[in-house]
């Protein structure tokens, strides 16, 4: 996290930004099928996984959504 000095907020660090190339939908394969999306919260500090899974015929959601 680094601070901006002339606007006083503050903003990720540089180095988050080697996890853009995760950003997007992703098709799963093998044991597992179904796909993931990778997206940045507002800010950019965190990333966020969304996505829905088959797994041994088991139906799994990777989203709750919390926002306001």
């Amino acid at each position: 996290m680094t601070d901006d000095t002339t606007s006083g907020t503050r903003q990720p660090d540089a180095a988050l930004r080697a996890l853009d190339r995760l950003v997007g939908t992703w098709r799963i394969s093998g044991d597992a099928t179904g796909s993931v999306t990778y997206r940045w919260m507002q800010g950019g500090f965190f990333l966020v996984q969304e996505g829905e899974l088959e797994l041994f015929g088991h139906h799994n959601t990777l989203h709750r959504d919390h926002r306001p």
